[in-house]
């Protein structure tokens, strides 16, 4: 099924939301044509619904039987969502929709495999089940891929992305996004600007891309997080993380699980905590202004161990330096 809102418009000019569709208000149109394979249901002031599909009617006129396969919304005149390739029994879609049952209308309209397009505007779209992919395209969208392995894309502006269930490929695109991948093994892209980026559960892959990305964590399971280019904060999470900062300035804490941390280019701060673990820093280099960070008042001592620096934290907690040699107490650091 293919649904697009490129050409779309809506009551205002802020949003187009599938959750208010004037689909849902068919009960008190008013049918001005009704044809073997299209039906046109008006509200008045422009507004209404043309249904597609085949149809067939009694003697008295009244709908009968036939397949729904798609249908345009119009706003004053100007056409919303174009809906295409649905296949829903209409007597089936009839009682859903004279119950107002909308979520059982959105569910048989939406619930396969589906393409959703959004507008210009801000759009709320909604995959439901099944594998679905979701464009938002420009405006500031929210975007729930909900069940099934999707491929969601914010497009332009300032989205909120989620993938929900199973194993999501998700992109924010251009524009400060917030991004979870929730359920499933994700792979998740922040895309250019300063976002904030979560893989949610599972073992996830989670790039904040291009930006000072403020938040980008892998959350829960073993994730591999990237910052990319900018100065960004990595978190892994709970779980054996590898965080790599890539670029620029970047802070990077573990959290809990034993974790492996690289800084990448710049002069990266590593934060760790009681609690933390077992956790290796690969590329710790103290003359390019690297530093790790502990809260204040944390007892430590320094031993080395071959070509290692070993920072202990007490409680089996252990900070690795690879191949640094012995470390001197100013490379630590408290805030």
């Amino acid at each position: 099924m293919v649904i697009s809102m490129a050409a779309a418009s809506a009551p205002t000019t802020e949003y187009v939301n599938m959750y208010t569709l004037n689909l849902f208000s068919l009960a008190g149109g008013t049918t001005t044509s009704s044809t073997a394979n299209r039906m046109v249901i008006e509200f008045g002031r422009g507004n209404g619904v043309v249904l597609n599909g085949s149809f067939t009617y009694g003697a008295d006129g009244a709908l009968s039987g036939g397949t729904l396969t798609g249908f345009e919304e119009y706003y004053a005149g100007v056409k919303g969502f174009d809906v295409l390739g649905a296949s829903v029994p209409v007597l089936d879609f009839a009682n859903l929709i004279n119950a107002n049952d909308f979520e059982g209308v959105l569910n048989a309209i939406f619930g396969g495999i589906d393409s959703i397009s959004g507008s210009p505007m801000s759009d709320y779209l909604n995959g439901m089940a099944g594998p679905d992919t979701l464009s938002g395209l420009d405006g500031d969208d929210y975007l729930d891929g909900s069940a099934g392995d999707d491929v969601i894309l914010g497009g332009n502006g300032a989205d909120s992305v989620r993938g929900l269930e199973d194993n999501d490929t998700i992109e924010g695109g251009a524009g400060d996004d917030d991004v979870n991948g929730n359920m499933g093994i994700d792979l998740v892209h922040g895309g250019a600007g300063n976002d904030t980026v979560r893989g949610g559960q599972g073992n996830d892959v989670i790039y904040g891309d291009a930006g000072d990305d403020g938040h980008v964590n892998g959350n829960l399971g073993d994730d591999q997080v990237f910052g990319g280019v900018g100065a960004d904060t990595l978190y892994g999470g709970q779980g054996a993380d590898v965080l790599r900062g890539d670029e620029d300035n970047d802070w990077l804490s573990g959290d809990l699980g034993n974790d492996v941390l690289y800084g990448g280019a710049g002069a990266d701060r590593f934060l760790f905590r009681a609690g933390s673990g077992v956790d290796v820093v690969g590329d710790f280099n103290y003359a390019a202004g690297d530093r790790v960070q502990l809260a204040p008042g944390t007892a430590y001592s320094l031993t080395t161990v071959g070509a290692d620096a070993v920072i202990n934290l007490g409680v089996g907690d252990q900070i690795i330096l690879t191949g640094t040699g012995a470390a001197g107490a100013e490379w630590v650091v408290f805030a």
